[in-house]
């Protein structure tokens, strides 16, 4: 029974030493917790002689340790006890070093270190929702942000289960932070604009970021590539970090286009393998992630979307670049050198397809640049697909082909990225009159009204419109058909000369 009593004794004891040494080093800077750390080791060190002492001895009477077997547990309390210390200080001095701010107290330092290994907030006061089985952490007044972030998650679902296979979102967790100076205090990174940790599966972003869509979509691909791994029981680290960040630029609706292709510079792909060497690349001169992106892009240009999962299922790093070099059918050396070179070559080649369009245009061969745009939505990029988008509106607009155009513009409108939305709904609006469908180009004129800004070219005359397609569907549509042309609401001829060829048949003698 005595035995038990020294036992619970001893982890009594060992606890309390353990919380106070912890409590006292996380409540002071790296040296000087380091300085305290040291008197504590010195304590366990005394300890540990004595220890020694009493097993030569057979015991330590002096304090009721009376055989060898506990006097080893003293000697095994003192060892353990040396490690924790240690232990802490370690931790302190990671968080001191990798946060760079000084005076941080135990709570700060107790939250990061949590948040870090638990899905712990890194933030006080947090409210908290779950959406479409995914927690959100936000502070007070970005609701709004919630509902955005799910809204495109779940736009963006099916394409990401297509290609990573479904997963269950209930483990994600999304803590917003209302500026950089709160992202950065939560981590140890600098200039970021969110991250996911892959330990407790959280993912950290900007509430009032410009390009909050692309890097939800980045991080959100981080957190697809981690389920992905650990669904096929693979190691994360068997990808090289180039390749996670290409794919997460890539899902993240990164474009090309902006990118100088000439003038980027590449290194070798091993020395962005890792996330220490990947970071330490970056400088004024060079970006990794415009390397990784380019590299995925010039992948899935050649191969397709197919090519992500594929290499994905490799056991190894090693296992990684067989595979890739085998698809390629060239070694890494040669495809670090050629991968540039081949988007250029598939840039010069679209805009090639762009001029001869614009020359059947000019000539009036609307079938041949139809054919020509289409072929460039199969190959080209996105910003390739908008352009050719709305030429093909235009051109359709041009013909009278009012159906193809509106069937057209109602895909373009469904697209959130859709950079034209507005002048979209506009033709769309004037399209529905051509069609009869007054109704619809009611709604579309009233959606374009709503979501034009004070800048656009026709703010200050939208009201001007809205009343005028009110007025067509009243019980005088003939005085709202008239709105429209003697105030000149149109924004395309062709649509005005043809909407009055129309009205000159429905009302003889009006126009």
């Amino acid at each position: 029974m005595k035995i038990f009593i020294k036992l619970l004794l001893f982890l009594i004891i060992f606890i309390t030493l353990s919380i106070v040494s912890f409590m006292v080093i996380f409540n002071l800077g790296m040296k000087s917790g380091a300085l305290v750390a040291v008197l504590f080791i010195f304590l366990c060190f005394v300890i540990f002689c004595f220890s020694i002492f009493g097993v030569v001895k057979g015991n330590l009477n002096f304090i009721k340790l009376r055989n060898r077997t506990q006097v080893v547990g003293l000697m095994i309390f003192s060892i353990c006890l040396t490690i924790f210390i240690g232990l802490a200080a370690f931790v302190n001095a990671t968080i001191e070093h990798g946060l760079e701010k000084p005076n941080l107290d135990l709570e700060a330092k107790t939250r990061f270190l949590a948040s870090a290994v638990f899905q712990v907030p890194t933030q006080k006061h947090l409210l908290k929702e779950e959406k479409s089985g995914i927690t959100y952490l936000f502070p007070s007044g970005n609701k709004e942000d919630i509902e955005k972030f799910d809204l495109l998650i779940n736009e963006e679902k099916t394409s990401f289960d297509t290609l990573f296979g479904s997963v269950d979102s209930a483990q994600l967790l999304i803590e917003v932070h209302n500026d950089s100076a709160s992202l950065e205090a939560s981590s140890t990174l600098e200039d970021v604009g969110g991250y996911y940790n892959a330990i407790n599966q959280t993912l950290h972003l900007r509430s009032n970021d410009d390009n909050w869509e692309n890097v939800l979509l980045h991080e959100y691909t981080h957190y697809r590539i981690d389920q992905f791994s650990e669904k096929q029981n693979l190691p994360l680290s068997r990808l090289p970090l180039w390749f996670q960040e290409g794919v997460s630029e890539l899902l993240g609706n990164k474009e090309s286009y902006g990118i100088d292709l000439e003038s980027v510079e590449t290194l070798d792909f091993h020395v962005l393998d890792s996330n220490n060497t990947f970071h330490q690349t970056s400088n004024e001169n060079y970006n990794p992630y415009i390397q990784s992106f380019l590299a995925v892009e010039s992948l899935v240009n050649d191969h397709g979307m197919k090519i992500i999962p594929e290499l994905m299922l490799s056991d190894t790093i090693n296992e990684f670049y067989q595979k890739l070099e085998a698809v390629n059918r060239k070694n890494l050396t040669e495809f670090q050198e050629t991968f540039i070179r081949d988007l250029v070559v598939d840039r010069e080649k679209i805009d090639e397809q762009f001029i001869l369009a614009f020359e059947a245009i000019n000539t009036k061969k609307y079938e041949q640049a139809e054919v020509i745009f289409k072929k460039i939505k199969e190959n080209g990029l996105k910003y390739d697909v908008e352009m050719a988008d709305e030429h093909l509106k235009t051109i359709y607009l041009d013909q009278g082909l009012y159906e193809k155009a509106i069937s057209l513009i109602e895909i373009k409108i469904s697209r959130d990225d859709n950079g034209f939305r507005t002048k979209d709904l506009l033709a769309l609006s004037e399209s529905y009159l051509l069609v009869g469908n007054s109704e619809k180009a009611l709604v579309s004129i009233e959606f374009a009204r709503d979501e034009m800004s004070a800048e656009h070219f026709f703010a200050q005359r939208i009201d001007k419109f809205v009343e005028a397609y009110q007025k067509i569907n009243s019980d005088n549509s003939l005085a709202g058909y008239k709105m429209l042309f003697e105030e000149e609401l149109f924004i395309n001829k062709k649509v005005q000369k043809d909407l009055k060829e129309k009205l000159l048949l429905d009302y003889p003698g009006e126009f």
